[in-house]
């Protein structure tokens, strides 16, 4: 039974991706044993060398020890069977892809191998609990717990029960993410997209917007913000670092949900980048060139007629 924080002492984590790795080490930084599950030993491999390069570079900034380092690394282990993984499991992270259906199967099956105890939540970005809750198997004990990218910086844990879940739930993940240093977000209501990709998203609609029907330019409208603001970045530098091919994706799929004439103007505006293959820092070019963007210079809130 879980009565508190300290008595989570193993995590399963469900999804070797990208936020696998990252929420499989934030939990085994706080001392947490940690099994990474996946189907494939391919993505598991990839896995642990993705984390161990996350972890050189803790070490090469001076973040943490090698000491510190061989211990978290002792912590994490890596399994293909699932009733393996599952065993002593007092809280399961789940990360896989955007499906309810596949959501609510992956529950389905680690409900028949974890402890009757076990916590299930979801790190889903799009989706409510409750779209998948009843096919869990234990829908009292389901919540989303979504962490932000990277979650070594991004400090923001977003906690969303959904109707069925049991009242003690939220308090003791807000608990939990408290010992571990996080910033716990409540959401007394489910809400896709949580607290902070909502408010992002809505920016970056009006961004689009603008540009894209001819009111301002890309630089300016960072500049309007940051200049506002006293960001360091602006919208469209911020969409660079989100992904250019994220964001037509979206857009794309909103068009052929609900036919929306601005979300159709939003793709063709981003299409020209996608087909260039500028879609952000990661390949070195989107709405500016990486790693010396344009807006990072000093002189940029003021360079705008040197543009025109």
């Amino acid at each position: 039974m879980i009565t508190s924080a300290s008595d989570i002492r193993k995590v399963l984590i469900a999804g070797a991706g990208t936020m696998g790795q990252q929420i499989a080490m934030l939990f085994a930084r706080h001392g947490r044993q940690v099994v990474i599950y996946d189907l494939s030993q391919e993505i598991l491999d990839k896995s642990g060398a993705g984390i161990e390069k996350l972890l050189s570079i803790a070490v090469d900034s001076g973040e943490i020890d090698s000491d510190t380092r061989a211990a978290i690394s002792s912590r994490i282990t890596f399994e293909r069977d699932m009733a393996s993984a599952a065993v002593n499991a007092d809280l399961v992270s789940e990360s896989i892809p955007e499906s309810p259906a596949l959501k609510g199967s992956l529950f389905r099956e680690l409900h028949n191998y974890c402890p009757q105890h076990a916590l299930f939540t979801t790190n889903t970005s799009t989706l409510v609990p409750s779209q998948f809750a009843a096919d869990t198997g234990r829908p009292g004990k389901l919540c989303a717990l979504h962490f932000h990218y990277p979650t070594d910086s991004n400090r923001v844990v977003d906690i969303m029960p959904h109707p069925g879940t049991e009242s003690g739930v939220g308090p003791l993940l807000m608990e939990l993410m408290k010992e571990m240093q996080m910033i716990p977000i409540f959401l007394a209501r489910e809400k896709s997209s949580y607290v902070f990709n909502t408010l992002l998203t809505s920016l970056i609609d009006s961004a689009v917007g603008l540009v894209a029907d001819g009111v301002a330019s890309v630089e300016d409208v960072d500049r309007s913000w940051m200049g506002v603001m006293h960001t360091e970045v602006g919208p469209f530098g911020i969409m660079d670092a989100v992904s250019l091919a994220t964001l037509y994706k979206i857009n794309e799929d909103w068009v052929q949900r609900t036919k929306d004439p601005r979300a159709r103007r939003h793709v063709e505006f981003l299409q020209p980048y996608i087909d260039a293959g500028k879609t952000g820092t990661h390949c070195g070019e989107g709405f500016y060139t990486y790693p010396n963007p344009a807006f990072a210079r000093p002189d940029f809130l003021v360079a705008a007629n040197d543009e025109k």
